[in-house]
């Protein structure tokens, strides 16, 4: 949302301008791109974790947080912790576009707008 509302203070035209709803649409999905940058290796660490309890054989070498942040670099380097991320963002930037950008609408039909 802070990505966003900076994104739209500095770009976004007036809500009358016929381009707001295409660069509402851009400055959503770019939002969505920093924000998924910025919070996907918690996020595959989490999934790691998460999968670790389905194993069938239970002996992954991590037991935790800080040995799966170990264990992941040690193998993989930092790319490891961006490893699925094109397919992340295929998934999450045109959601997190549309979802600001049906906001920002209903916000401008309602006269909810600061424009």
């Amino acid at each position: 949302m802070t990505t966003f509302d900076t994104l739209k203070a500095k770009y976004l035209p007036d809500s009358k301008d016929p381009k707001f709803p295409i660069y509402n649409l851009y400055l959503g999905g770019l939002a969505g791109a920093v924000s998924a940058t910025l919070t996907y290796p918690t996020d595959l660490l989490r999934r790691k974790i998460q999968m670790k309890a389905f194993e069938i054989s239970k002996d992954a070498p991590y037991n935790n947080l800080i040995e799966c942040i170990q264990y992941t670099y040690s193998k993989e380097g930092i790319q490891g912790f961006f490893r699925g991320m094109v397919p992340n963002y295929l998934k999450v930037v045109p959601a997190i576009a549309i979802a600001f950008s049906v906001n920002e609408q209903l916000k401008k039909y309602l006269g909810l707008l600061n424009h």
